[in-house]
């Protein structure tokens, strides 16, 4: 039982250093490792507290392994609430998300037309992706929004994973080699095309070009990425949201 005790706690600071890692790196996989870690750690110190209560003589109050297992917890816990983002601030992001679907629904009741276009196509193409993220790319996202909400989100409408870090970089950077990133990036590329033909490359409402950048140490950074990497699943919903804004904007001006 001590031997087994140790084995168990050994594995799950592993997993806990791994999971407060990628957490950090916003590495996909960083929530499994940290829940899996921690159910192990409880396993382990079940199974050191019944070796302890059976053979007092043979098991210390605390082995090298219990040390090293509270080290991880209060270090990585420790920096990982020193490196998560706030309650308010996330709920923050939710608020400006609010605003701009408002905002979305508003100019979707202007249109006289166009209800068909390759704009409003791109725009519900968007919502999906949107739903996806919200319902962690369970296929209870492709029900209808009522339904989702009341799955996925707390009373207020607050999605209950917006913190994850995960979720948005996995569906748009990993899921399928990066095809739903991949799709969405082509398709707003052509879409701009058209509105550069139709409003011209200075028209006011035109979104930014959808393009790859390069940081100061030369590193490239792709569309896709800045979308949503390093990012709160609740904030690539609003930049999300932002998009559509935009092509529902460009959709009008199109209509004058």
């Amino acid at each position: 039982m001590k031997k087994l005790a140790n084995i168990f706690l050994v594995i799950s600071s592993g997993l806990i250093f791994t999971g407060i890692l990628f957490k950090n790196m916003h590495w996909p996989g960083a929530s499994v490792s940290l829940l899996l870690g921690s159910n192990l750690s409880l396993l382990g110190m079940l199974f050191y507290f019944i070796a302890r209560y059976r053979d007092k003589s043979n098991v210390k109050v605390a082995t090298y392994s219990v040390y090293f297992y509270f080290f991880v917890m209060v270090v990585g816990t420790g920096y990982y609430s020193a490196i998560a983002a706030s309650k308010d601030l996330l709920n923050g992001f939710h608020d400006v998300n609010v605003q701009l679907e408002k905002s979305n629904v508003g100019l979707i009741s202007m249109m006289q037309e166009g209800h068909n276009s390759n704009g409003f196509k791109v725009y519900k193409n968007i919502e999906l992706h949107k739903r996806m993220l919200i319902s962690g790319g369970s296929v209870l996202g492709l029900g209808s929004k009522e339904s989702m909400t009341l799955e996925f989100c707390d009373a207020r409408g607050i999605p209950l994973m917006k913190d994850n870090l995960d979720i948005s970089s996995s569906y748009f950077l990993f899921s399928d080699g990066g095809a739903n990133g991949d799709k969405l990036e082509e398709s707003l590329k052509d879409l701009r095309a058209k509105y550069v033909i139709s409003l011209g490359e200075d028209h006011p409402v035109l979104f930014s070009r959808i393009e790859s950048r390069v940081e100061w140490d030369g590193r490239e950074i792709t569309w896709k990425q800045e979308l949503c990497e390093h990012l709160p699943m609740i904030a690539v919903l609003s930049k999300l949201s932002l998009i559509q804004n935009q092509v529902l904007n460009c959709e009008l001006a199109m209509q004058k």
